[in-house]
């Protein structure tokens, strides 16, 4: 009888912390649940990395990493390609390097995501369940799955800074969301798409000056200084040469998938990637 005891109430002392730390716990299982769907799909190489990461990055490599940014002829931004360039020093597969760095923020994106639904809701019993259901369902979101972990396409980088930017404009932080704002700028023109937010809240609430949209060029600039170094160019020129293409040349899908290397379908010429 007395061992029945000690049973049931360590089993009570179990539930309680189950309880207790649910949502932590939830967080460990869907992250390493979410890292053992996105290894199966790192052996996959798709027509993007077959075509445009993989030489970029072995030039890179080949070009001594840092150093051969001054003669990079692909058509990303520079902190992606300085980011590749960094990658390039590590002894391992470029398909593997390549993607980890996009699994990273695709956590990045998750955390991003489930912070700005922390601060949206109001009542304070259910924000931090609602804030774990968000992290969780963008883990586990087709889209940042395939872009990622299947594709090693990198635009969870951009998004993950345009959702904090987003988060800071609400906590009224505003130098602080203008540079994650310039920070997804740096990565990818798609910020575009909620530039208006902030022009917006701008007049409206009349809350901070306009003088903060000049910190968008200067998170610019500050973020290319292994480019600066490894050519000797103005931040001018630079940032002519790498930033974003124009609107007329953006694919609408923001997760657009790569042309798949299928055996029944004939090769089609490629727009420049972006």
């Amino acid at each position: 009888m007395e061992s029945w005891q000690k049973f049931r109430k360590l089993e009570n002392s179990v539930l309680d912390f189950l309880i207790k730390h649910y949502t932590v716990l939830l967080v460990v299982f869907a992250t390493v649940l979410a890292v053992v769907v996105r290894w199966k799909f790192l052996s996959y190489e798709s027509r993007d990395f077959t075509d445009f990461l993989l030489p970029w990055f072995t030039a890179l490599k080949e070009g001594g990493g840092l150093s051969a940014l001054a003669t990079y002829s692909g058509d990303y931004n520079a902190p992606y390609v300085t980011i590749l360039a960094l990658l390039s020093y590590l002894p391992f597969s470029p398909l593997v390097l390549i993607k980890l760095v996009s699994i990273i923020f695709d956590f990045v994106l998750a955390g991003a995501v489930a912070y700005l639904v922390y601060t949206l809701v109001i009542d304070k019993q259910h924000k931090k369940g609602l804030a774990v259901l968000a992290y969780i369902m963008i883990l586990f979101l087709p889209q940042v799955m395939l872009n990622g972990a299947f594709w090693g396409q990198c635009d969870a980088i951009y998004a993950s800074f345009c959702v904090l930017a987003l988060t800071f404009l609400l906590k009224e932080r505003y130098a602080l969301a203008f540079v994650f704002l310039g920070v997804a700028f740096a990565f990818k023109l798609q910020f575009i798409f909620i530039l208006p937010i902030f022009i917006v809240v701008y007049v409206v609430k009349r809350k901070f000056s306009i003088l903060n949209f000049f910190i968008l060029p200067i998170t610019i600039f500050q973020s290319h200084p292994p480019f600066h170094q490894a050519t000797a160019s103005p931040p001018v020129e630079i940032l002519l040469v790498l930033s974003p293409p124009p609107l007329h040349l953006l694919s609408p899908p923001i997760f657009a998938p790569p042309v798949c290397n299928h055996p029944l379908q004939p090769h089609t010429s490629r727009p420049q990637k972006y």
